[in-house]
């Protein structure tokens, strides 16, 4: 008896099929994106998150430019806003 037929029949060959076509996608995307990030100057990237700030705010205290969401996750986690 074939191992296929065993754990789930011939129908999981397609899925797994369909499965490595979405792997290469993504992964196809994501370097698209790193290239695109390849030229874009540094103050333009989140500190924490690394990628390109969309709504850059400035922290009042440490005058650090990050994007809103990125701090605003952040405070939604730790319950606390941060002023230093």
């Amino acid at each position: 008896m074939h191992i296929t037929v065993r754990i789930g029949g011939v129908g999981i060959l397609g899925d797994l099929d369909q499965f490595a076509k979405s792997v290469e996608e993504a992964a196809n995307q994501k370097r698209e994106e790193d290239e695109i990030l390849t030229g874009v100057p540094d103050e333009f990237l989140d500190p924490i998150m690394s990628t390109v700030m969309a709504d850059p705010v400035i922290l009042p205290s440490s005058k650090i430019t990050i994007d809103r969401q990125t701090i605003a996750r952040y405070i939604s986690v730790h319950k606390y806003i941060i002023y230093s």
